[in-house]
């Protein structure tokens, strides 16, 4: 009997990571994911994240917006924004497995050049994170970076032309005209996304979105309704969420000053930090900092 290639990815994951782990791998922008439970984990996405998912179906919510996919799908999320996911009903005996690669987006606008890929679609939604069903050819992209792993020469430079390779295939995809919306220079949804990526690396400062608002070339009453609508939150709703994932990866990596990590991430009120931090996590930051053993994902992204 002929064995499917999400089969041969199956084996080939399970034969790289035996047991319930997320690693990096040789290829700098390949993850393989292995995971044996349903435990929601918080974590800090990365940007330009395509995962497909190998077994199982996984949950995945970013801002306030959900998504569910499950084997066969993938999923591109071209935000950097804080998320929670879990492999929903993951086991030991039903594992979740599942590989991701970080798009390098300047290639894929490249690619896209290259093929005069354009947007069609005047109805395309702005969206920013989508899902699809994966095809047989980016399937056996994702098993060939797997297969080049072993071989040093072969990451280095056989490695980047699969990985084009995929950016071809995804751009003919049934996410096509959403990934041109996005990648594709004044349309609205690009808009938002360079918008988002400013917040991002300017978190910890104080910011008049209207001002950013103009940096897009977007009146200020059609920023904060594309960017609600795109990202899920609002601009500043965003940059609270970014601050206070970037506050709790400082303390994760050993920092202990409460009002000093509140301040780094640009904070002025030790108080408003704190509960603005127990309604995102849960708990409070003294909590976190004496409770250090709970499972976090720091340097993964998410699926």
């Amino acid at each position: 009997m002929q064995v499917s290639l999400l089969d041969e990815l199956k084996l080939k994951i399970l034969e790289r990571v035996p047991s319930a782990k997320i690693i990096k791998t040789n290829i700098t922008a390949l993850n393989l994911y292995h995971i044996a439970d349903d435990e929601v984990i918080k974590c800090q996405s990365e940007r330009n994240i395509l995962s497909l998912i190998v077994a199982g179906k996984k949950q995945t919510s970013i801002s306030s917006y959900s998504y569910l996919y499950q084997q066969g799908q993938c999923l591109f999320s071209g935000i950097a924004a804080p998320s929670t996911f879990h492999a929903v009903n993951a086991s030991s005996e039903n594992p979740f497995l599942a590989v991701s690669l970080n798009v390098d987006i300047n290639k894929l606008i490249h690619v896209a050049d290259n093929l005069n890929k354009v947007v069609f679609s005047k109805n395309t939604h702005n969206n920013v994170v989508f899902v699809f069903n994966s095809n047989f050819y980016i399937q056996n992209c994702f098993l060939r970076l797997i297969n080049v792993l072993d071989d040093d020469n072969m990451c280095r430079y056989i490695a980047p032309l699969i990985e084009e390779e995929l950016y071809y295939h995804i751009l003919f995809s049934q996410c096509a005209d959403e990934l041109l919306n996005l990648i594709t220079k004044r349309t609205t949804t690009n808009n938002i996304i360079k918008a988002a990526n400013y917040i991002k690396d300017k978190y910890n400062e104080s910011l008049k979105f209207d001002d950013v608002a103009n940096s897009v070339n977007m009146s200020p009453s059609a920023f904060y309704k594309n960017f609600k609508e795109s990202i899920g939150v609002s601009p500043l709703q965003y940059q609270k969420q970014i601050r206070l994932m970037e506050a709790k990866n400082l303390f994760t990596i050993g920092k202990t000053s409460v009002s000093q990590v509140a301040f780094d991430v640009g904070y002025n009120s030790i108080n408003q930090f704190i509960r603005e931090y127990k309604r995102e996590f849960g708990f409070t930051p003294t909590k976190h900092i004496n409770n250090l053993g709970n499972k976090y994902i720091d340097d993964i992204h998410s699926l």
